[in-house]
């Protein structure tokens, strides 16, 4: 069969970090759940998922998708906390998935 490299993205974690924390039990629930009762409710919402990743053009027009089967998250980073900024700064976090397999969809017609 075919081997895939790891699929590692930079999210922006929202503002309630939703995002964040439904990645970060998703993966607690995959590996060392503290009961069973995660691990149920993980394998309830599913273990793995389809996800699509587009590629926008410079004009912010969707130009291709990555569709990827049976995917579920190996890791996520933590979250870097800066009381000195002033600024308006977003997080951000790292995360890397594993998949099986994936096609590409060319959206333009070009």
């Amino acid at each position: 069969g075919v081997n895939y490299e790891e699929l590692s993205i930079r999210i922006i974690v929202d503002e309630n970090m939703k995002n964040w924390q439904e990645i970060y039990n998703w993966i607690i629930n995959l590996g060392r759940p503290e009961n069973l009762q995660g691990y149920a409710e993980q394998k309830k919402k599913g273990l793995n998922t389809q996800g699509v990743l587009t590629i926008l053009t410079g004009s912010n027009t969707p130009q291709i998708e990555f569709h990827f089967k049976e995917m579920f998250p190996l890791s996520i980073s933590g979250l870097s906390f800066d009381v000195n900024n002033t600024d308006i700064t977003y997080l951000s976090a790292d995360v890397t998935f594993r998949y099986n397999t994936y096609t590409i969809k060319n959206l333009l017609i070009n």
